[in-house]
């Protein structure tokens, strides 16, 4: 589809490429060990 001003074409509307969605919550899940008691450390 183009968009056309004064009979001149203006813009053309294209798809738009789909990212897939990024991992961030619980991205470092089992990575170290978190202390029972941490305010004693």
């Amino acid at each position: 589809m183009a968009i056309a001003r004064n009979g001149r074409p203006a813009a053309h509307r294209v798809p738009i490429a789909e990212q897939p969605p990024e991992r961030r919550i619980g991205v470092a899940k089992g990575a170290f060990d978190v202390p029972e008691n941490i305010e004693n450390q």
